[in-house]
């Protein structure tokens, strides 16, 4: 019953898709991101999930919170996680229409988001408020984070999943994309692997020296390059103690 009604408002599904993508909101740049964050809301409010803006402070983006609560199976809740930003638009040579035109040509929709991540992102609400109109209920609590940083790397979300801990609790969690395989069907993926980023920094001389005293003053890069060797092998094999443990 939900597929027919998607399939039946499909063209609405399309026509919010084409608006998120018209709204240019490129966390780079500060651009446009309170003007996506408040039309995330609308088209979220419109799709019968009640939603608001959270904050933090004056400059940081807001975040997008949605909530459904559902009648039968009040004790459980899952959370998805989207974005609204996008990447900027560079380099502008390389697109045949404008970035954020929302141009529809065959079976595809192009512009700056409409994969990453608004195209996932209306597909969600889309297919809570299929569930809505067609059983009056949802399977259970359903709960929306939709941030504006995830393409500069996410700088505040620790601090909104603090500040916002009771609002944004759940069961589990939804991460942002999803894939169908060459059959078509869906692949659930069940973990990721991590990032690690590490900063070294040497400090060689107490003061700004001639490079005619190299022969006396050793160069840092030398150092780091030294401290890089001991990390990995010449065939890729981690060599930090206790890399490889599990558990």
């Amino acid at each position: 019953m939900q597929e027919q009604y998607v399939d039946k408002n499909m063209p609405a599904l399309i026509s919010d898709l084409q608006k998120l993508i018209q709204q240019p909101s490129i966390s780079a740049k500060s651009l446009g991101l309170e003007e996506c964050a408040r039309l995330v809301v609308r088209i979220m409010g419109q799709s019968g999930i009640k939603a608001e803006i959270l904050r933090l402070g004056k400059n940081i983006p807001p975040v997008v919170y949605g909530e459904v609560k559902s009648k039968k199976n009040p004790h459980k809740t899952i959370l998805f996680y989207n974005h609204y930003d996008v990447q900027p638009e560079e380099p502008l040579e390389l697109w045949d229409d404008k970035p954020f035109s929302g141009k529809i040509r065959g079976n595809k929709i192009y512009g700056r988001g409409s994969a990453d991540d608004k195209g996932e992102l209306i597909t969600r609400i889309k297919a809570v408020e299929a569930f809505i109109k067609t059983t009056g209920d949802v399977p259970c609590n359903i709960k929306f984070l939709v941030e504006g940083e995830e393409e500069i790397g996410s700088m505040h979300v620790e601090e909104y999943l603090k500040r916002y801990q009771k609002k944004l609790s759940c069961d589990g969690i939804i991460w942002e994309f999803g894939y169908v395989d060459e059959k078509d069907r869906p692949v659930i993926s069940l973990g990721m692997k991590g990032l690690l980023y590490v900063e070294l920094s040497v400090l060689e001389s107490i003061r700004d020296a001639h490079s005619s005293l190299a022969v006396l003053i050793e160069n840092p890069a030398w150092r780091l390059i030294e401290a890089l060797k001991t990390l990995r092998n010449k065939n890729g094999l981690i060599l930090i103690k206790d890399w490889y443990r599990r558990g």
